[in-house]
């Protein structure tokens, strides 16, 4: 259709201005595709001009192979927030980590992923870069937070900062930035604390709230970019920031977002899950992902209520979020098998239409324009990770080590128990076995108390 044509247009204009260069970074795929049941422990990509064998992307399975996520291409410009939507199942987390080049367990990612890198005044190209955390490219924010209680909101930025290879100046300058850019600033010296219990999170005794935690979560995930160096900032990818939040932080979290990617001119991508609709109206972009790893609709927010309305499925503009418009559009009920047929078929059909007008390739960056480096594959970024790592052993066991002692001795009650309970078990030994040998020669009876207090002991 003419409309799909104008949105596909419109996202790679948004990503390239019209003389060719860049402003901020951008993150674009070619063919990105992420299959189960591959014969290998280790994901691997396919560049460009290979094929695979038995594909078909109106089928499930790939070469034998179950296709999570079914080939797309796409670009997302500088600056701009793009929001994924879609039901359980649908592949969302899937696509976010194939983006980052973090592949699923026991899966392969084939296509590519780049980034823009600025303007190559020799060739007068776009410089181009191929993209995964483990070539610090891309920020991938999880759904779980994984934070050290006793510490404070300063020094865990701190820690991330050194971690990434900041001195102990410019991990400190560069928390204080963060924590102004993230609205922390008030809370810097509380303690993270701790999930007690399966529902919310412990918000008394001078720790931060769950807000306040995913709002550092999200700093943390930039803390590592070298600004000093003026380099280009990181594409920050977002796994349900809004997981287990009200609709006030929620909001807020996405707020956060958007004025990070408007300041930064960064793409960013972020998963949702049931938004407001005053997160819809943040949003720059939408992805529209249906059960089976199929894409269904990518483009400007803007006129995604439009592009389904001439496919025959108008939303009311009255009293309906059109975010849940969407996802129930996709969603398929299985509880009952009539319905079911009719979502699998509105699905199919949907995805069918995207798959009958592709994006023109020859609109995507060709090979001419990668510049900075051909597009690698994920083996070559982990190997990059591992020499790094490698060169900074001894400075991260430093940190650790010092994290983990500040970690056990601020816990005054797991110390105090642990005390307790040592005084506790030597008193009993000691009441229950009493003197071994009764000031004479070791016994059979002594030998086997001696045993016991030993092997107790030790546990």
């Amino acid at each position: 259709s003419s409309l799909l044509g104008r949105v596909e247009h419109s996202g790679i204009v948004a990503m390239f201005s019209q003389d060719g260069t860049s402003a901020g970074r951008a993150i674009g795929w070619r063919d990105l595709a992420v299959t189960s049941g591959s014969s290998s422990c280790c994901s691997h990509w396919l560049t460009r001009g290979e094929t695979r064998k038995g594909s078909d992307s109106s089928s499930n399975l790939v070469g034998g192979r179950r296709n999570l996520l079914h080939e797309h291409s796409g670009m997302i410009g500088a600056g701009r927030l793009l929001g994924i939507f879609g039901p359980s199942g649908a592949g969302k987390s899937t696509f976010l980590h194939a983006l980052a080049g973090v592949p699923p367990q026991r899966g392969t990612v084939h296509g590519e992923v780049w980034v823009t890198s600025g303007h190559c005044e020799r060739s007068n190209a776009i410089a181009l870069q191929s993209a995964s955390v483990w070539q610090r490219t891309i920020a991938l924010l999880e759904q779980e937070d994984a934070f050290f209680s006793e510490l404070t909101v300063h020094e865990t930025l701190v820690f991330t900062a050194e971690l990434a290879g900041k001195s102990s100046g410019a991990a400190t300058n560069a928390a204080d930035h963060l924590l102004k850019q993230v609205g922390l600033s008030a809370v810097a010296s509380r303690r993270v604390g701790e999930h007690r219990s399966g529902t919310s999170w412990v918000s008394g005794g001078g720790t931060i709230t769950s807000g306040e935690r995913r709002r550092l979560a999200v700093a943390c995930a930039l803390a590592g970019e070298d600004t000093e160096k003026n380099s280009l900032p990181r594409i920050l990818l977002a796994d349900e920031p809004t997981t287990g939040l009200d609709s006030f932080q929620a909001a807020r979290v996405v707020s956060l977002l958007q004025h990070l990617s408007t300041i930064r001119k960064c793409a960013t991508v972020v998963t949702l899950h049931q938004p407001r609709t005053s997160i819809w109206r943040m949003l720059d972009d939408i992805m529209l992902m249906a059960p089976g790893g199929h894409v269904v609709y990518c483009g400007p927010t803007d006129e995604v209520l439009s592009y389904f309305a001439e496919l025959g499925h108008r939303c009311p503009l009255e009293g309906i979020n059109p975010a849940e418009f969407l996802i129930d559009l996709v969603s398929i009920d299985t509880e009952d098998p009539e319905h079911a047929h009719e979502g699998h078929a509105r699905v199919s059909a949907l995805a069918a239409v995207v798959c009958s007008h592709p994006i023109d390739v020859h609109m995507l960056p060709s090979s001419e324009k990668i510049v900075e480096g051909r597009l690698g594959t994920a083996l070559a970024g982990v190997t990059h990770q591992q020499r790094c790592l490698g060169s900074r052993a001894g400075p991260a066991f430093r940190l650790l080590l010092g994290r983990s002692l500040k970690q056990n001795l601020r816990d005054q009650a797991t110390n105090t128990l642990r005390l307790l309970a040592s005084a506790c078990l030597a008193l009993v030994f000691g009441a229950h076995f009493g003197v071994l040998d009764g000031g004479g020669l070791p016994t059979a009876r002594s030998v086997a108390s001696r045993i016991c207090v030993v092997s107790f002991g030790t546990i």
